[in-house]
């Protein structure tokens, strides 16, 4: 009897280690995504602070200023595209854009627009000039998508590049942008291809000047990241 009493007292021991043992996991798993959720709570916050302060600061200068000239360059190579409305005016001659607001102008050769004064080779760059006062004055916006091989090392993580400043998106960790193409190599055909709202871009197509810079938290499905639309015409 007392062998038969402690094969039951082991048994028992052995079942309630178990249950104990799968209480446990259960809660650390749970602890696990509570502390997940907390964190992911807390990235959001910081990342809708970043959004709406950039965005505000750029859309505020858009409508003060009233651009009548705006440059575009949407890709990594030289390609510059300019539009203008009354009162403004630009002109490509030679290597240089000729910039006009009102009679007053402005002489900017590409590798200046590229330079560590404008854009800093970063893409997509828009440069508008608008008049202050007696002077030709111009504001810069470059959207960085975290270019691991600058070799600035402010510009290896994901942020805004305003008038020389640049603001990095905050916990860049754990933020993605989708603004990427799946091509086939052999066909060169698109496999996958983000939507118009997923990827960075400046335009001024339809009359109006458009600055897209989407960003998302890891794996996740909301777009955390700022849209300004201005009326250009």
């Amino acid at each position: 009897m007392k062998l038969n009493n402690k094969g039951m007292t082991l048994v028992e021991l052995i079942v309630t280690f178990s249950l104990l043992l799968v209480i446990v996991v259960g809660l650390y798993n749970l602890i696990i995504e509570i502390r997940f959720e907390v964190n992911n709570r807390e990235v959001a916050k910081e990342l809708n602070e970043f959004s709406s302060t950039t965005n505000n600061t750029i859309h505020y200068d858009l409508v003060t200023a009233k651009p009548s000239v705006i440059a575009i360059k949407n890709t990594s190579s030289s390609n510059w595209s300019c539009k203008s409305i009354s009162g403004g005016n630009c002109t490509f001659n030679g290597n240089r854009y000729v910039f006009t607001v009102n009679g007053k102008v402005d002489e900017v050769t590409i590798d200046e627009l590229n330079g560590q004064d404008f854009c800093n080779n970063i893409f997509p760059c828009a440069v508008y000039y608008y008049v202050d006062g007696n002077t030709l004055a111009k504001h810069v916006i470059a959207l960085n998508k975290g270019d691991k091989n600058n070799s600035l090392d402010s510009l290896k993580v994901n942020g805004v590049l305003y008038d020389g400043i640049y603001e990095r998106v905050p916990n860049d960790n754990y933020v993605e942008i989708r603004d990427v193409e799946e091509i086939d190599s052999s066909s060169q055909e698109v496999i996958y291809e983000v939507s118009e709202d997923d990827r960075i871009y400046f335009s001024t197509d339809d009359g109006l000047f458009i600055i897209n810079y989407p960003f998302y938290i890891i794996d996740g499905d909301k777009n955390y990241g700022f849209k300004i639309v201005y009326p250009f015409s």
